[in-house]
């Protein structure tokens, strides 16, 4: 069943992220890497924060780069292969690098060999998996075991290493490779995944035991899935293959069923191509997604950063100068989120850009609150607390006040005349504001709505932890 799709602001907010470089994201920096072929990179961060780059040389040869302590290393993955393509990265708890690629090892080209490659002190060894390898995806399990999604030439695999040997199932969906797929584990080690046809896109899990299938939207995209705190799939998909108007859609799963949201399409004048997800752990979600825009007389491809902040979806141009696709996105340690895509350099040939995007991310919370009956009326004092989480100073911001009849901040809410403002914030610092409101009268189970940049006039990643609720009259 298709899941319902409705228009949002946030289209509006996106469009005009690319044509206001200056607005959104907070500091973005970007390199080139060695000059490379075309098709994909990926990038996977360590828990020291050491970025690990995959991508290919002009000979199709797969390398890895690292930047570790302000330096940049590079070396040889594979130099047995006459050509790599689409690659999928990740760090495991010790530091080791793993990677799952498609190798042509007979130099024709065809359906390839899917690889997996882990490096360690010794260097890097590679194990051939069998047939197929288009669009692997590649995740960390318990015991920093890997697990590989791969399209097969037949049947789509789900390939677990269980310590010694590779156990393979067949995942039921035979997806088209060049749509690519994207892998992630809850906490119970469960796989979600999209994957998807020409015509068809799918979010599947094991979950149960066995794989499931859900259809979301119809028509051919490129999508990638996270999880939110509670382990519900969340999907960002880019339509651009069998659909009237190509379009880029968050889907979501909160309990009942996939909802979705079109967050711009191309009567916009952008065209989705590629999306790469990274979630923040807390309900957010940062994404990179490729995209063609399309001006007059000529078309340019750009490369978008948007962050879902737990309500809305807001971001900036990353790369306006016609360059982009296959992207990838890992979040570091420290917040940063650390991005590739490809930029053209003529005719099969292209380098590697690395991109790093900070951002803020404020967080309140109380040192204490105390309200204070004065007759009907109650009075709040308190001592309430910002911290900026991440890795770029915030801006000066204001907090506000509202008396809500639940916990949920609606435009119904009558806001108090009490606004106080607070200075920018520094990456891991804090600042804590007096705060004393009242005397308040009001109905039986109103609340006080504590609000962090109620008008949403500040980069924030994340806003769910921007609202404190007080039962102020219990």
């Amino acid at each position: 069943m298709n899941a319902p799709l409705r228009t949002t602001a946030a289209a509006l907010l996106l469009l005009a992220a690319l044509l206001s470089p200056r607005e959104g994201l907070a500091k973005v920096s970007r390199s080139a890497l060695r000059p490379g072929g075309d098709f994909g990179s990926s990038v996977a961060v360590g828990a020291d924060g050491t970025v690990h780059v995959l991508y290919l040389s002009r000979a199709r040869r797969l390398r890895h780069a690292w930047i570790q302590r302000g330096r940049r290393y590079d070396e040889a993955v594979d130099t047995i292969s006459d050509a790599v393509y689409r690659n999928s990265s990740a760090v495991d708890s010790q530091g080791r690098v793993h990677v799952a690629y498609d190798a042509d090892r007979t130099g024709l080209g065809g359906e390839g060999t899917l690889v997996h490659a882990v490096r360690d002190e010794s260097g890097w060894t590679l194990t051939e998996l069998g047939p197929g390898g288009q669009a692997p995806s590649l995740a960390i399990g318990a015991g920093d075991l890997p697990r590989i999604l791969n399209v097969g030439p037949s049947s789509t695999q789900y390939l677990s290493f269980n310590g010694s040997t590779w156990d393979v199932e067949d995942v039921g969906i035979f997806a088209h490779g060049i749509m690519g797929t994207s892998l992630v584990l809850d906490a119970q080690g469960h796989a979600h995944a999209t994957l998807g046809l020409n015509t068809q896109l799918f979010y599947a899990t094991d979950a149960s035991g066995s794989w499931v299938g859900t259809p979301l939207d119809s028509g051919g995209a490129s999508a990638a899935v996270a999880l939110d705190p509670l382990g519900r799939p969340q999907v960002l998909a880019a339509y651009f293959s069998g659909v009237a108007v190509p379009s880029l859609r968050h889907f979501r799963d909160e309990g009942s069923g996939f909802q979705g949201e079109v967050l711009f399409d191309s009567t916009t004048g952008a065209i989705p191509d590629r999306v790469a997800l990274a979630p923040d752990g807390k309900g957010g979600l940062f994404a990179l997604v490729s995209l063609t825009v399309i001006a007059p007389g000529r078309s340019v491809e750009a490369v978008l950063g948007t962050f879902f902040d737990g309500f809305t979806w807001r971001g900036k141009g990353i790369d306006l100068r016609d360059r982009g696709f296959e992207v990838s996105v890992a979040r570091g340690p420290d917040g940063s989120y650390h991005g590739t895509y490809r930029d053209p350099v003529g005719g099969l040939q292209s380098q590697v850009i690395y991109t790093r995007i900070r951002l803020p991310d404020l967080e309140a919370t109380w040192d204490e609150v105390d309200v204070v009956p004065v007759g009907a009326a109650r009075t709040l004092e308190g001592t309430l607390r910002l911290r900026n989480a991440g890795p770029a100073a915030s801006k000066p911001v204001r907090v506000s006040f509202f008396l809500s009849g639940d916990d949920v901040l609606d435009p119904a809410d009558e806001r108090l005349d009490a606004d106080l403002r607070v200075g920018s914030i520094r990456p891991g610092r804090e600042r804590t504001v007096p705060v004393s409101l009242g005397p308040l009268l009001a109905p039986p189970g109103t609340r006080v709505l504590v609000v962090v940049d109620a008008d949403v006039r500040i980069p924030d990643t994340n806003r769910l932890d921007d609202i404190l609720v007080v039962p102020a009259f219990e």
